[in-house]
């Protein structure tokens, strides 16, 4: 009964050698260690990603020496103390909440060192690579989901999350990871096996289909770009609808859908096209418009299994085995447009391959019958460039 019992906060300071204790200053009755904090046990707390970025520069900085030791332990109080006062002062450096991070940093570290690709130039983790690597699961899968996909991605995008907070101390966009994964995963899934639920994650607001309609018209006219070149091409067409909309341009497209509405019609169609264009990207939110540039892009062909187009004369005529000599010589006036007609015709029989492909093959799969003809490095290649968070097997692929 009259035993002194010590309490959480003495003990604390009994276990720690003298030095551990802030050594820029005593402790006062209003700092507590942070190894009692719960801020500590959450992977996004400013605390905990701001001691693991300062724990990681010093962990690269320790040369060979990455094991724990008292020469590593007064290295990091007398490096990080200063700055941790001035944005922590309510609580103190303790030894085994830098000890835990320590060795956290040098888990993720010894995890990925050896794994290509794993680790940006600047020694950061390759966003790219954990998405890819975590597909992996999808690719040839044929299984039946008694529950929606788009929550693996979700639990995916937590994990890899937890890893960026955890070896790079950031605090990631959750939602926005959810997203790119989603964008992938779903074209490597069959549509027969996704149930019919409610998903989220497939919105298709004016702005994803004004993106994806510059999109395919400029890979239409540049096939071999690359994602980045893509993504960099659509962000300019973007910007340049605010100020140098390409109304000529769209007039021959839309003539070229439907020859036979006539120059007017079709004037006008532009023209209040660029007139909503216009007024969409003066309100635009343009940070979230480069998240859904950068989603759509990502998925580069794959995009042709999302859409629906109707009353188009163009794609009416290749459904029925016609050719574009065929077509300019039914519509005369079209001679003048060649190349332009060549290009529409291309994005059109594109679309009608991803639309007619069976529930049970995956947009994934349907891609790599398109290219069939050339070989698996070339296809594994294409894949780097234009689909770059698409696992790539070349053994399940040489099956399809």
């Amino acid at each position: 009964m009259g035993e002194n019992r010590a309490s959480p906060h003495s003990r604390w300071t009994d276990a720690m050698p003298p030095e551990i204790l802030d050594p820029l200053s005593p402790p006062t009755s209003f700092s507590h260690p942070i190894d009692e904090s719960p801020e500590l046990h959450d992977p996004y707390s400013e605390l905990n990603l701001f001691l693991t970025r300062k724990i990681k520069e010093e962990f690269k900085n320790a040369g060979t020496t990455k094991k724990w030791s008292v020469y590593i332990q007064e290295k990091l109080i007398e490096k990080i103390s200063p700055e941790f006062k001035k944005k922590f002062p309510h609580y103190r450096l303790g030894v085994s909440a830098l000890k835990k991070i320590w060795e956290k940093v040098a888990y993720f570290s010894q995890a990925f060192e050896n794994q290509k690709e794993a680790l940006t130039k600047e020694g950061k983790l390759n966003l790219g690579f954990l998405i890819r690597e975590n597909l992996k699961q999808f690719l040839g899968i044929k299984k039946s989901f008694s529950f929606h996909p788009y929550l693996v991605a979700q639990q995916l995008a937590l994990k890899i999350s937890e890893c960026l907070a955890g070896y790079d101390g950031i605090r990631p966009m959750l939602q926005h990871i959810t997203k790119t994964i989603w964008a992938v995963e779903r074209h490597l899934i069959p549509p027969v096996q996704i149930p019919a639920m409610v998903n989220p994650y497939d919105e298709f607001d004016t702005w994803d289909k004004l993106i994806i309609k510059v999109m395919l018209e400029v890979a239409g006219n540049n096939p071999s770009l690359s994602q980045e070149e893509l993504q960099t091409s659509v962000r300019q067409a973007l910007y340049a609808l605010k100020d140098n909309p390409p109304l000529e341009k769209e007039i021959v497209h839309l003539l070229i859908d439907n020859p036979e509405q006539g120059i007017e019609s079709a004037t006008e169609t532009a023209l209040l096209f660029f007139k909503k264009a216009q007024t969409l990207a003066t309100s635009a939110n343009w940070i979230e418009v480069e998240h859904k540039i950068n989603l759509w892009t990502l998925q580069g062909d794959l995009v042709y299994r999302c859409l629906r187009i109707e009353n188009n004369q163009l794609l009416t005529h290749l459904r029925q085995k016609g050719t574009v000599e065929a077509y300019i010589e039914k519509h005369p006036f079209l001679a003048s447009f060649v190349l332009q007609v060549e290009v529409r015709a291309e994005i059109l029989s594109k679309f009608e391959w991803y639309a007619s492909a069976p529930s049970t093959q995956s947009t994934v799969e349907r891609f790599f019958e398109w290219h069939q003809k050339l070989s698996i490095e070339e296809l594994e290649e294409l894949c780097k460039q234009q689909l770059p968070l698409l696992p790539f097997d070349r053994k399940l692929v040489l099956r399809y």
